[in-house]
């Protein structure tokens, strides 16, 4: 008698079989992959040696980075700007010596510098007289001599904050060596400390010419030495004798101040 076979049973087993085909491909192309083993690979990024692209990447980079600082000085200087109108001047002295030492000639930073210390000077003193000045207990000759070694801390140190000090505002700077040299004396200093870093610096041999209480002029010598910044190049000099020709003013408070300067002036007649 022949066994009747079950109809379920053949499409059960082909059904396993289809499975089993399924999970051995799906294991196949795990393990070419790379899937199996904890690796996974990723796909790698394609390198370009061509020096046309690789300049124009550099260059954008270097573009968004400098829009990133230029919008960095930008928010300093509104900030400061509005703290200036605020009254709150060391705050907002603080952003403009900063934007200073990143970019010196950026719009008016100069100029608000040098209003922020007179209004900040102005704020602290309490009488107009000269009992009020930094050398009110010394001669005239022997604070004027103070003044100009001050000049040369500063200019040593890089303080233009001292040296806006010690400044009439509307203070100027020439070299009679150079035809229509004459600057604004804080132009001076910035490009003079963009440029070199002064390593010494003496004033010596001062000699008052002449005062009539509110003007005074004096001579002195002058030596030292500097490094260009850009090359490194280290430079010394010494003037001739009596070269810096100086001028000094009172102040609205009294105080002496250097209103003007003339180097390599020793064949020049001064006052």
């Amino acid at each position: 008698m022949k066994k009747s076979e079950n109809p379920i049973v053949g499409p059960v087993i082909g059904c396993i079989g289809g499975v089993i085909a399924a999970i051995i491909g799906g294991l196949f192309l795990l393990v070419s992959t790379g899937y199996l083993g904890g690796e996974i690979k990723l796909a790698q990024p394609t390198q370009t040696t061509d020096p046309s692209i690789v300049a124009t990447r550099t260059a954008e980079s270097k573009a968004n980075s400098q829009q990133a600082t230029a919008d960095a000085i930008e928010l300093m200087y509104q900030r400061a700007l509005g703290n200036m109108n605020l009254e709150r001047y060391e705050e907002a002295l603080k952003d403009l010596e900063a934007i200073f030492r990143i970019a010196p000639n950026y719009k008016d930073v100069q100029q608000l510098i040098v209003q922020i210390n007179l209004e900040l000077e102005s704020a602290h003193a309490t009488v107009v007289a000269s009992g009020n000045c930094q050398y009110s207990d010394l001669s005239d000759e022997a604070a004027l001599i103070s003044l100009i070694n001050l000049e040369g801390l500063y200019a040593l140190t890089e303080d233009l904050n001292g040296i806006i000090s010690i400044w009439m505002p509307n203070g100027t700077v020439r070299d009679a060596t150079t035809v229509d040299d004459e600057k604004g004396f804080v132009e001076r200093y910035v490009l003079l400390f963009e440029e070199h870093t002064i390593v010494d610096l003496v004033h010596f041999d001062f000699e008052l010419v002449a005062n009539n209480g509110q003007f005074a002029w004096m001579i002195s010598s002058v030596s030292g030495a500097s490094i260009n910044d850009s090359t490194g190049t280290r430079t010394e000099w010494v003037t001739d004798p009596l070269s810096d020709h100086w001028t000094f003013e009172r102040d609205a408070f009294g105080c002496w101040r250097i209103s003007n300067q003339v180097i390599n002036a020793a064949g020049e007649r001064f006052p």
